[in-house]
């Protein structure tokens, strides 16, 4: 039988979101899509083939059983909101575009994690919960990666990387392997991260360097 799920945010990513889910239930009939939640989107309103149930912490007023997407592509948003659904009815699978070679065996991944298509990693990794791995995102070996983490499309992590929790890194970026990641930070569009960086700040070009304020 096909499990409930809902997803947290009707933009542009819960759309695609929704496609995701779409594409895996022609492969397994896993889930049975319920609608959006969305803080911004009056309920009742239809986006695509859903409506917008309300927002998002009446999940918490939740009674069953219910899988839970989070598809807010802004690391601080995106935690805040896990933050938020105390309903220990929630709960948050994994999203795994089909055919996806995760290799569990070698590595270790969290929950509510969402993998779209062309997602490669390759071994001894470990994936902490609530990451977006967008479309073409290559994982290197040994890479340790935290929470509420969002790698936009192409991102490109050698490696020996450990990243922690709540950055952001913009399409086409890179970082090369070894390199340490602290939290908070954002890698701009096509920039190329070649050292360590601490936490709270942004980076931009290649090398990457700190944008002033």
């Amino acid at each position: 039988m096909a499990e409930n799920i809902a997803i947290v945010g009707a933009g542009g990513f819960g759309r695609e979101v929704s496609l995701l889910i779409e594409t895996i239930n022609k492969v397994s009939g896993k889930f049975n899509k319920v609608g959006f939640y969305d803080d911004g989107i009056p309920a009742g309103t239809r986006i695509a083939d859903l409506k917008v149930i309300g927002k998002v912490d009446e999940l918490n007023n939740i009674i069953t059983h219910l899988n839970v997407v989070v598809a807010i592509g802004n690391p601080e948003i995106l935690k805040s909101i896990y933050q938020r659904l105390t309903n220990k009815l929630l709960f948050y699978p994994n999203i795994i575009y089909p055919g996806l070679k995760i290799n569990e065996g070698r590595n270790q991944i969290g929950f509510g994690n969402i993998f779209t298509e062309g997602f490669i990693l390759t071994c001894d990794i470990t994936i902490g919960n609530l990451n977006i791995f967008n479309t073409r995102v290559s994982i290197g070996h040994d890479v340790k990666i935290g929470n509420f983490n969002v790698f936009n499309p192409n991102t490109q992590i050698s490696g020996d990387v450990t990243i922690s929790d709540t950055n952001f890194f913009g399409i086409n970026s890179c970082v090369i392997q070894g390199v340490s990641i602290g939290c908070s930070n954002m890698l701009g569009a096509c920039s190329l991260l070649t050292r360590r960086i601490r936490d709270g700040r942004r980076y931009f070009g290649v090398p990457a360097k700190v944008m002033n304020e």
